[in-house]
């Protein structure tokens, strides 16, 4: 370790040299070894956060050493969780830190983070598995002002390609008080003609059916009739036939 700390960063992105790493730091026993690692990144975890190779070593060290004895690494992690889970290489970062984090403050801040930034993060291709991963990992208490942000928003993130998963997973998790909530913006008159009109917005009430009571699905079926009495469409009278039926099973 002390012959290679000088050129820990440069082996790090290397195609071979990264798994080489990753080795030792599965095989790193003392705390001495671990500060010559943290010393060796120091002003480059960034750089390694973003490379296809060096991230892995950075999620092994995440993976290898106390979270209390990585401060360094942690603050930078925690300073720039937004811009790291809106790449493709930072958010496997960030939920490998997520799944090795204990330090309360820690994950108070990151959930500060992804609240703050909720709906750009929401919308993105991959923030989106960010926002799902700690619903599904943390408590709704936890996450309770991550899914007030999307139910304030939850008509235009059901139309959308990427929010449209976290609106699924948001249904699929939150208590029943709060799906009412979410039922009673989606399924009105008003906002459902949008969205069985949209292809993502469709997946959103596909996943809302079966979670529905009995009262709620016959209230939207008397709203889709109602629609498929109006259209002169026949296309739009398959699809709103379609979708009635699966209210109905």
């Amino acid at each position: 370790i002390n012959y290679i700390k000088k050129d820990f960063v440069q082996i790090a992105k290397d195609y071979s040299g990264t798994h080489v790493l990753q080795a030792i730091l599965d095989a790193v026993s003392t705390q001495e070894q671990e500060t010559i690692i943290i010393n060796s990144i120091a002003n480059s975890q960034l750089e390694m956060a973003y490379d296809n190779n060096a991230t892995h070593v950075l999620q092994k060290i995440i993976q290898r050493i106390p979270e209390e004895r990585r401060s360094s690494l942690n603050e930078v992690i925690l300073n720039n969780i937004k811009d790291l889970a809106l790449n493709s290489n930072g958010i496997c970062l960030v939920k490998k830190y997520r799944g090795n984090n204990i330090i309360p403050q820690n994950k108070q801040r990151i959930i500060t983070a992804l609240t703050e930034n909720c709906l750009v993060i929401a919308q993105d291709p991959y923030g989106n598995y960010a926002i799902q991963y700690i619903l599904d990992e943390w408590n709704q208490k936890d996450c309770a002002n991550v899914v007030n942000i999307i139910i304030e928003n939850i008509c235009c993130l059901s139309k959308q390609k990427f929010s449209s998963n976290v609106v699924e997973k948001i249904i699929e998790q939150i208590n029943e008080e709060s799906r009412k909530v979410i039922f009673a913006e989606l399924f009105n008159e008003a906002k459902l003609n949008g969205l069985i009109k949209n292809k993502y917005g469709k997946y959103v009430i596909q996943k809302s059916v079966r979670f529905m009571t009995f009262q709620q699905k016959q209230n939207v079926i008397s709203i889709l009739e109602k629609f498929s009495a109006q259209s002169q469409n026949i296309k739009e009278k398959q699809m709103l036939s379609s979708l009635i039926e699966c209210f109905e099973k």
